[in-house]
């Protein structure tokens, strides 16, 4: 069976940097902003949301 993934978001510590950095390195479009995320275009999407540093959940 094959899984893909429609649109994904990521974790960083700099959302922009890091859609940026994706982006020129696949040869895309410059990232978006769309509210507090960062998105890159391709086949499906990658957005970037900012995360404070540390654990994102505590057990």
């Amino acid at each position: 069976m094959r899984i893909e993934f429609n649109h994904t978001i990521l974790a960083t510590q700099d959302a922009h940097g890091s859609a940026l950095f994706q982006a020129e390195m696949l040869g895309l479009q410059p990232p978006r902003r769309w509210g507090p995320f960062w998105m890159v275009k391709h086949r499906q999407s990658a957005t970037w949301a900012h995360t404070p540093w540390g654990p994102l959940h505590t057990p």
